[in-house]
């Protein structure tokens, strides 16, 4: 696209501002790409699963990931029960409040 119609060459300007946005959108890319690969590389070949023949972990470790999916697993309960608390509405209550039922000679409270 260029401003002025499809035959018109873009601006200065308009060049300018693309290289920008291009360089910039590059050297994001990068560093999320080097992110990447020393997350990857920290899990190590146990941890990635895509290199055939590699070591099995040892027993210690498999123990280790199994306590730590059974505190994720709780943590994922409690944070769905919370959030099914959350999502239902406030119980609606009509009616005197205490105060105004003993103003008016202590009457039966409706329910």
């Amino acid at each position: 696209w260029a401003p002025g119609g499809e035959d018109a060459e873009p601006s200065g300007l308009h060049r300018a501002v693309h290289r920008e946005v291009e360089a910039t959108l590059r050297s994001s890319l990068a560093r999320r790409m080097d992110r990447l690969q020393r997350a990857l590389e920290a899990l190590g070949p146990a941890g990635s699963g895509a290199t055939p023949g590699a070591e099995a972990p040892a027993a210690a470790d498999v123990a280790a990931a199994q306590v730590n999916t059974k505190l994720l697993a709780d943590a994922a309960a409690r944070a769905i029960r919370a959030a099914d608390a959350a999502a239902k509405p406030p119980a609606k209550i009509y009616g005197p409040t205490p105060q105004q039922r003993q103003r008016r000679g202590g009457g039966a409270p409706n329910k």
